[in-house]
C-alpha cells in the first residue's frame, strides 16, 4: 500500500507541527493552540474504524476559558515533514473529551483534547433504513459515498457474489461490519475483510492483502540483551 512507505519508518523528531487550531463554540473562528502542544499522538489500526488522537497542552493563557474547551469542538492538524513537502497528516478531527487535567501551577494547567475523526460524528448521526443488492465492494463504495464524511480516498479490493439484505436503520460503520463478514474477495478469495482508516484513506481490504505486501520493518527477538548488535535498533528482548 502507498500510505506504508519510507517516510512512515522515519523517527518523530524528523516531523513538525505546522499548525493545531481549534474552532470556538460558535465556529467563526480559529485559535491556534500550536505554542501550546507538549505532545501529538495519532493511532491508526485495522481493528478500529477510525483515526484518533490525543494532544496533550499546557495552557497558561486562559484557553478553556476563552474556548471554552469541553468536548465537542473541532480541531484542524497538520503535521508536516522539517522540509514542509511531505504530509504525515492533515485534517480535520472532532474533540469527543478533555481529559487528565492536572493544575500544575496557579495559572497554569496541562489537559488532553481525545479526538476522532469527522467520518465518526457522521456515523453516529445516520441510521440507514434501505435494501442493498450487489457485490459487497460495490455498496461499501455507495454507502461512502452517499453517508460518511470521509474527506480522502477511499481504496476498495474487489470483491465476488452479490450481497443482499436490508438495513434496519443501521449506521454506516454497522453495514460495513456486516459486509466485512460476508464479502470474498475476487482476486484471492479470502473472506478476511477489514474497513479502517488510515492517515492517507480508508480501506476495504481482506487482511490476506495486507500480509502479503512488502515489510516495512523488520523486528528481531532476543533472549540475552548482551547478543543485540548496535547496528540492529529494532531488537525484541526477553
Amino acid at each position: 500500500m502507498q500510505e506504508y512507505n519510507k517516510a512512515m519508518r522515519r523517527n518523530s523528531t524528523e516531523f513538525d507541527i505546522k499548525y493545531v487550531r481549534v474552532a470556538t463554540s460558535t465556529g467563526t473562528e480559529l485559535v491556534d493552540v500550536t505554542h501550546l502542544i507538549n505532545y501529538v499522538e495519532i493511532f491508526e489500526s485495522i481493528d478500529s474504524p477510525f483515526i484518533t488522537l490525543n494532544i496533550n497542552l499546557t495552557d497558561a493563557t486562559g484557553l478553556s476559558s476563552l474556548l471554552p474547551l469541553v468536548g465537542e469542538e473541532f480541531i484542524e492538524v497538520d503535521i508536516r515533514s522539517k522540509d514542509q513537502v511531505s504530509g504525515l497528516i492533515g485534517q480535520t478531527f472532532f474533540i469527543y473529551k478533555v481529559s487528565d487535567r492536572i493544575n500544575v501551577s496557579d495559572r497554569a494547567s496541562t489537559f488532553t483534547l481525545n479526538c476522532i475523526s469527522i467520518a465518526a460524528v457522521s456515523d453516529l448521526n445516520i441510521k440507514l433504513s434501505k435494501a442493498y443488492s450487489g457485490l459487497p465492494s460495490e455498496i461499501v463504495k455507495q454507502i461512502c459515498n452517499e453517508s460518511l464524511i470521509l474527506n480522502k480516498r477511499l481504496s476498495v479490493t474487489e470483491s465476488k457474489y452479490t450481497l443482499s439484505y436490508i438495513s434496519n436503520y443501521w449506521s454506516p460503520l454497522r453495514n460495513m461490519e456486516y459486509i466485512c463478514n460476508r464479502a470474498i474477495s475476487k482476486e484471492s478469495g479470502s473472506a478476511s475483510y477489514v474497513f479502517y482508516e488510515s492517515k492517507s484513506s480508508f480501506w476495504f481490504v481482506p487482511i490476506e492483502s495486507l500480509v502479503s505486501k512488502d515489510p516495512v520493518q523488520s523486528f528481531f527477538y532476543s533472549v540475552n540483551t548482551h547478543d543485540v548488535p548496535l547496528d540492529q535498533p529494532n531488537q525484541i528482548q526477553a
